[in-house]
């Protein structure tokens, strides 16, 4: 157990250096080209092969089209 933790502490840390602090300026829905709405950090937990490591990530949503989304960090 305390190896799947400290596995998951460090993949949460790497992915987390990976995510630009700052929101991407702009990114367009791939439905209708308008520029999304940033909406700040949204959690994320996604099945890794350690297990679901959770952490934050910046979420756009188009108002338009009712769709979210995670840009890459």
């Amino acid at each position: 157990d305390l190896r799947r933790r400290f596995g998951q502490e460090l993949a949460r840390a790497a992915i987390e250096r990976q995510e630009a602090r700052q929101p991407v300026p702009g990114p367009r829905c791939k439905h209708c080209g308008q520029e999304m709405t940033y909406k700040g950090q949204k959690p994320v937990a996604p099945l890794t092969w350690l297990d679901k490591v959770e952490y934050e990530r910046g979420y756009y949503y188009c108002e338009q089209c009712r769709v979210g989304f995670f840009p890459l960090g």
